[in-house]
């Protein structure tokens, strides 16, 4: 993969004592995707991302206590900010009040839908032996059938 080349690369120049802008000009890259590779201590650090290009936010692991709080009445964004403060978030005060902003015009936030099983676990329930699932997987197998007639289809001829 051309990510864990360029790691190396990066990674072995640097250990020689070559300058971030040298590196730059050795490797033909950018200053700061030479300086992303420089801050990365592995090269996992760089892949896990959302694929979207972006690390995920600071706040996604509170988005849904935020929720709950919101629709509970609680609308004022510096408790908020204490409570989840007190649940481990690092971040600061002005992140969480930009994104509690977007609910100021409605009384009761929606959750968003949950995340669709990945390809890898619906090809996982469907190549389990059926006795040999738990019974979360099994209803989640169910209903990812009934939504696709192909994949239906599919799980029979598996199962055959």
């Amino acid at each position: 993969m051309r990510a864990r080349e360029r790691h190396a690369a990066v990674h072995a120049l640097l250990a020689d004592g070559v300058a971030i802008r040298d590196i730059c000009r050795r490797l033909d890259l950018a200053r700061g995707t030479v300086r992303r590779f420089v801050r990365a201590e592995t090269v996992e650090e760089l892949l896990t991302r959302t694929g979207t290009g972006h690390r995920t936010s600071i706040l996604q692991p509170f988005t849904a206590y935020l929720h709950q709080r919101w629709n509970e009445g609680c609308t004022n964004a510096t408790t908020l900010f204490g409570e989840i403060t007190t649940r481990g978030y690092r971040g600061g005060h002005t992140l969480v009040r930009q994104y509690l902003h977007q609910f100021r015009l409605t009384t009761r936030v929606v959750p968003p839908p949950s995340r669709p099983p990945s390809v890898r676990c619906v090809v996982g329930w469907i190549m389990t032996d059926p006795p040999n699932m738990d019974d979360v997987d099994r209803r989640r197998l169910e209903a990812v059938l009934a939504a696709s007639p192909h994949l239906a289809a599919l799980a029979g001829h598996v199962r055959a």
